[in-house]
């Protein structure tokens, strides 16, 4: 079986930032079923992480559709393997299509639009991992608050999440 890296892009408006790169990127895979547990042992994939790899699909589509593009280029990757050791996302640093020292972010979509926390719904809210490890957390918080959504840091997630998933090959 062969698992590949999906990868899409709308180039930069902007005649010096069009060749720096954001990348927006999420995991298309997902464990299945788990083999030990008590209960429910089916490991949700349209939560981790469909709604990921939607999401950068459907950003990819309104960007690309805007009439005046964003000054960076925009770079949408759905890798494969996060599952199994972020393998995709490795795998991208090792072989970059664009220039990881032209590559100025990487926002990684996992688990977007779920509302059932145990800690009480999260309807209009989205918590960040990494907050504080760039300025990213803070312009989508402001970017948040112009839209009604509250962007926060975790008090306990935020940092120990941020090693977990894709962002961290990066």
């Amino acid at each position: 079986m062969k698992l590949r890296n999906v990868v899409g892009i709308v180039r930069g408006s902007d005649p010096t930032l069009k060749d720096t790169y954001v990348l927006v990127t999420a995991h298309y895979d997902h464990v299945g079923i788990s083999a030990s547990g008590d209960g429910d042992r089916i490991s949700n994939g349209a939560n981790d992480d469909g709604s990921g790899t939607v999401s950068v699909v459907e950003i990819a589509g309104a960007l690309a559709a805007l009439q005046q593009k964003p000054k960076r280029s925009i770079v949408f990757m759905t890798v494969f393997g996060e599952e199994k050791g972020m393998l995709g996302s490795r795998y991208y640093t090792r072989h970059p299509i664009f220039p990881l020292e032209h590559t100025v972010a990487n926002i990684n979509l996992e688990q977007v639009g779920r509302t059932d926390s145990t800690e009480g719904p999260q309807v209009g809210t989205a918590s960040l991992t990494g907050f504080d490890f760039s300025e990213i957390g803070t312009i989508l918080q402001a970017a948040g608050e112009s839209t009604g959504i509250r962007v926060y840091k975790h008090p306990t997630n935020s940092d120990s999440y941020f090693s977990l998933s894709d962002n961290q090959a990066f």
